[in-house]
């Protein structure tokens, strides 16, 4: 996508204001506003005034996500687990992209953003629109339990985590194991598709 392809994008956008580049990496940081800059698209590192925001998640794995306040596209790492990504879905992330793409595709991602699309890789929608093995998906508690089974956490670092009983831990446990399948939590560490 040259500049001339994102001045066609900028007139279908009512108001494209620039991208808050969200991420701790001063390297990173300087790589993303050098080919935005040269599509002509403005860049900042906070979020007051920014109309979407880019999020390096590739390097925020141990941290619970929270809902963002503006349109956001992750910036994932290869390797990312379909549950991670299934998680930015859920609350309303516009969608990711990895963090080794070319620049065409992060130009394209960040123009379906500014345009209110989502941008998601088509096999990984398929799984998430698919019913998981039981039929449903994971309730918002079920993915709060499975963000810390998948960190290794015992049942009772959970419980104390999310101030419910040990007892309503293992309950939940038991139901994403069925729900994936799987029949021991290290499973969900490994793979967790």
């Amino acid at each position: 996508m040259t500049t001339h392809h994102w001045s066609r994008i900028q007139e279908s956008v009512a108001d494209p204001g620039p991208i808050w580049i969200d991420t701790q990496h001063r390297l990173l940081a300087y790589g993303l506003t050098l080919i935005f800059k040269e599509a002509d698209i403005p860049t900042q590192f906070e979020p007051q005034g920014a109309s979407i925001c880019l999020r390096d998640y590739s390097n925020n794995q141990g941290c619970p996500l929270m809902r963002p306040d503006l349109p956001t596209l992750a910036l994932v790492k290869q390797g990312t687990v379909e549950s991670e990504l299934f998680e930015l879905i859920h609350l309303e992330y516009r969608g990711y992209i990895l963090a080794d793409c070319d620049v065409q595709t992060l130009l394209q991602s960040v123009a379906a953003v500014y345009r209110g699309e989502l941008w998601i890789d088509p096999h990984v929608m398929m799984r998430y629109l698919a019913p998981h093995h039981s039929g449903h998906l994971l309730t918002s508690r079920e993915r709060e339990v499975l963000f810390y089974l998948r960190r290794g956490w015992t049942n009772l670092q959970i419980a104390k985590q999310l101030a419910i009983a040990p007892k309503t831990v293992k309950t939940h446990v038991s139901a994403v194991l069925y729900k994936y399948g799987v029949r021991k939590r290290t499973e969900l560490m490994v793979g967790s598709s």
